[in-house]
């Protein structure tokens, strides 16, 4: 079972959480609070990349989407897969290709368009011709700290959340923990960059399982 650790005026009790987790051996001490409250309806699934920025400080979600189709430097739709464990891009989001280190700087770009294709299980959004330049089926784009030239990563990862999140009407903020060192099932969560995997050493992504 998930914890749903928001807080408001009222509070609803859901059913059973998607187990990612193999094994949690550490955490961070106090977890954190999310920077904004989602909108309702949102949910934060477990092993979702996060930072915080110390015991009980705010706590930043970093979403990963990785691409359905390839896409030429001509074209204005990206299609990303729609799994029921990976996050959805909304409009005004900026996102960038998924860099070789946390630390590099890349384009970030603005999606537009945001619409849910359930039939094909995708989402797509629709960019400026060449924003990205050209991507492959499999790449993985990740949430940037700015549109434009010179964006980052918006926030190094500290850790992945240990369970869901459900936001709902009446939440006034929500709470995560963050697990730093543990055991978990890479094919049930969000897609994760080499990159953002050299500084989680301690987590373990098992594929297969």
């Amino acid at each position: 079972m998930g914890t749903f650790n928001t807080n408001g005026v009222k509070s609803k009790k859901y059913g059973g959480s998607y187990p990612v987790w193999l094994t949690i051996n550490q955490k961070e001490r106090s977890g954190g609070t999310l920077e904004y409250l989602p909108p309702i309806g949102t949910i934060i699934r477990s092993g979702s990349l996060v930072s915080i920025d110390g015991a009980g400080g705010k706590a930043k979600i970093i979403e990963t989407f990785e691409v359905a189709e390839n896409v030429t430097a001509t074209d204005t739709t990206v299609k990303v897969q729609a799994y029921a464990s990976h996050p959805k891009p909304t409009n005004g989001t900026n996102l960038m290709k998924s860099p070789t280190t946390v630390g590099t700087t890349g384009t970030g770009v603005a999606v537009a368009g945001v619409a849910l294709d359930s039939a094909n299980g995708v989402v797509t959004f629709t960019i400026a011709a060449n924003a990205f330049g050209t991507l492959a089926k499999g790449d993985i784009l990740v949430k940037a700290s700015k549109a434009g030239t010179g964006a980052k990563i918006y926030a190094v990862p500290s850790g992945l959340t240990e369970n869901d999140v459900w936001v709902e009407e009446g939440d006034q903020y929500a709470t995560v923990a963050s697990v730093f060192h543990g055991e978990i099932m890479e094919d049930r969560i969000q897609p994760i960059p080499d990159c953002i995997k050299e500084v989680l050493p301690q987590i373990k992504f098992q594929k297969g399982i």
